[in-house]
């Protein structure tokens, strides 16, 4: 995996998108970032606080995000947007999961899906749903067990935020797995 960025067509503008190694993770965000911003980034320039748990970059410019899952760190930026990204490998019995915290819509779509496709195919789309709940959450922020988790995320705008639900092999990712951006316009835009 290097630290080649892809650029992605967002609602809001152009997102650019790295797949990198877990291990080390933050040191490898730093420098995956320095490389298109011309300066070196390092842990000095990320800003996190308990009110706002959300990493920021004050200084730079940029907005970017980061998820992982596994042994892959998903890293998005963008000077246009604000960016949530979020990267779920499948495992099995998640399903039941819907039932208890997703909106009674989505919930509703999941059973007819099992139903009518398989426990496969509905599998997917738990998995497509969490990535977009996370994602979502991590560009928006605000509360997520009492109201980004039961939100219905089927469309593909939600309160103003676009989601984006991209093809993990696309960017080298192999197995199982489901891949979400977010995008909203930045503060103040």
């Amino acid at each position: 995996m290097d630290s080649r960025f892809f650029p992605i067509s967002s609602l809001n503008g152009t997102v650019y998108l790295a797949v990198l190694p877990k291990e080390n993770h933050r040191a490898r965000i730093f420098e995956a970032l320095s490389q298109p911003l011309g300066k070196t980034v390092t842990a000095a320039d990320l800003c996190c606080s308990e009110e706002s748990p959300r990493p920021e970059f004050p200084g730079l410019c940029i907005d970017a995000n980061w998820t992982h899952s596994k042994d892959i760190c998903v890293l998005a930026y963008s000077k246009e947007c604000r960016v949530g990204v979020d990267l779920e490998f499948h495992s099995r019995n998640r399903l039941k999961l819907a039932d208890r915290f997703y909106a009674v819509q989505e919930a509703q779509c999941l059973h007819r899906l099992q139903v009518d496709e398989g426990e496969e195919s509905a599998l997917r789309r738990f998995y497509t749903l969490w990535c977009r709940k996370e994602a979502f959450y991590k560009c928006r922020g605000g509360d997520f067990f009492e109201g980004t988790l039961r939100r219905d995320m089927q469309a593909n705008l939600v309160e103003g935020v676009s989601l984006l639900d991209l093809n993990p092999r696309d960017y080298g990712i192999q197995g199982e797995c489901s891949l979400c951006l977010a995008t909203m316009p930045l503060a103040g835009t």
